[in-house]
């Protein structure tokens, strides 16, 4: 992560975008991100905070495994367009997140979802609230067989009229059990 994260910052504009993603999380007041090269020529991510006329630095291995987290999913997600793999795929992204970090990284994956290929899994019916019908793919193992159904908003329109995705997952009406 901190690897990543120190040739991400060597671009200010890259660096400005991390950062508003990051302080766009809840209780959140970092205000820079530095580096310390170690003993051992590694670099060490820290995060520099302010609570009003006082700072202080924080060293990554200090940040809350939920913190952690969320930076290095912000990491992932924000790279620059050119940098990006052609498949990105994140097992579980909700897990120790608080509820609108999980909405940030949604959105973030829906905005780089036109320059790469997203696939997240979870059995999480929490984040499948963030997404639309149509970006959902249910995963069924039936008779022995792993069994893909992209789900459909149209065929499911008078469903989505009452009820979200998350809720239609715990009745059986969009399969995964």
């Amino acid at each position: 992560l901190s690897a990543v994260l120190y040739q991400l910052c060597n671009s200010p504009e890259s660096k400005q975008a991390l950062l508003d993603f990051i302080r766009s999380l809840p209780e959140q007041d970092i205000t820079d991100i530095q580096f310390i090269e170690t003993p051992r020529q590694d670099v060490m991510v820290t995060l520099e905070e302010t609570f009003g006329e006082q700072q202080r630095f924080v060293d990554a291995p200090l940040l809350s495994d939920g913190t952690l987290r969320a930076l290095a999913l912000i990491t992932v997600l924000s790279q620059p367009s050119e940098r990006l793999p052609r498949l990105i795929s994140i097992d579980e992204p909700e897990l120790g997140l608080h509820p609108s970090a999980i909405a940030l990284i949604t959105e973030l994956c829906r905005s780089i979802s036109r320059h790469t290929q997203i696939v997240l899994s979870t059995q999480s019916t929490e984040l499948l609230d963030y997404f639309n019908a149509d970006e959902v793919v249910v995963v069924e193992r039936q008779q022995g067989e792993t069994r893909l159904t992209r789900l459909s908003s149209e065929a499911l329109q008078n469903w989505l009229e009452d009820y979200s995705l998350s809720e239609l997952y715990g009745k059986g009406v969009i399969g995964g059990k």
